[in-house]
C-alpha cells in the first residue's frame, strides 16, 4: 500500500505547483525510469519481451530455468510451453478465435534475499514458480539482471533474465568482505561477461521458439 501512495505521490505532485514562478525549484513528473525504480525499491520488478510480426509466426514458446554455481550447470528446473506465437481456433460453428502473442511478460517479486517469486504470461498460457536458495550453501544477496536483445531464430535457446549472486572482491588473491554485482545493465547472451566467471550461483530464464515439428 505504501507503494501505491508513493506512486500516486511522484505522478500527481506537479499538480501543487501550477503556480511556481519561472525560476523556482519544483515537483516534475515521474518518467518510467524513476517508476522502474521505486519497483526495484519494493522488490517488483516487470519485463516485457517484444516479439515482432507475431502474426507471421506459428512456432510454440517455450520457457525454461536453469541453475549454475561457478562450476557450470547444476540442474535444469523446469520447461514450459506457453503456446503458439500466432495461432488460430475454428470452433464446431465455424467461427474462429485467434490468439496472438506478441509479447511474454515476465514478473518477478524478490521476497528476500533468498526468495523470489516468478510469474510468465502469454496470449495463451500463465505460470507461476517460487525460488528458494539455500541460504547455507550460497550467503550472498542475489540480484536480476536482463539479458541483450537476441534475434528471433526458430528452435534456438536464449537467455532473457539472469538472477545472480553477489561476488566477492577478491585482492592480492585473497576474498574480502566486500561484495558486488554485474555492473552491465545488459547481459551479453553469449556469457561472455566476466560476470559469470565469478558469479557463485545463478539463475538464468530462457526462451525458446520451437517449430511445431520438434519435440
Amino acid at each position: 500500500m505504501k507503494t501505491i501512495y508513493l506512486l500516486i505521490f511522484l505522478i500527481t505532485a506537479p499538480l501543487f505547483n501550477v503556480f511556481s514562478q519561472k525560476d523556482s525549484v519544483s515537483f516534475v513528473p515521474a518518467n518510467t525510469e524513476d517508476l522502474e525504480a521505486i519497483l526495484a525499491f519494493s522488490g517488483l520488478y516487470v519485463y516485457i519481451l517484444n516479439i515482432p510480426n507475431a502474426k507471421d509466426k506459428t512456432e510454440a514458446i517455450y520457457i525454461s530455468l536453469d541453475e549454475y554455481n561457478d562450476k557450470g550447470l547444476i540442474k535444469k528446473c523446469w520447461t514450459e510451453n506457453f503456446g503458439n506465437v500466432f495461432k488460430e481456433i475454428t470452433f464446431k460453428d465455424e467461427t474462429k478465435k485467434s490468439f496472438v502473442s506478441d509479447n511474454v511478460k515476465i514478473f518477478v517479486q524478490k521476497k528476500d534475499k533468498y526468495e523470489f517469486k516468478l510469474h510468465m504470461k502469454t496470449a495463451q498460457m500463465g505460470y507461476s514458480t517460487s525460488l528458494k536458495i539455500d541460504s547455507s550453501l550460497y550467503k550472498n544477496d542475489h540480484e536480476l539482471r536482463i539479458f541483450a536483445e537476441h534475434p528471433y531464430k526458430p528452435n534456438t535457446k536464449f537467455p532473457v533474465l539472469l538472477i545472480g549472486s553477489y561476488w566477492n572482491i577478491v585482492i592480492d588473491g585473497k576474498p574480502t568482505e566486500y561484495s558486488r554485482f554485474c555492473m552491465e545493465k545488459e547481459l551479453p547472451v553469449d556469457f561472455s561477461s566476466d560476470a559469470f566467471q565469478s558469479m557463485p550461483h545463478y539463475y538464468v530464464l530462457s526462451i525458446e521458439y520451437r517449430n511445431n515439428n520438434k519435440e
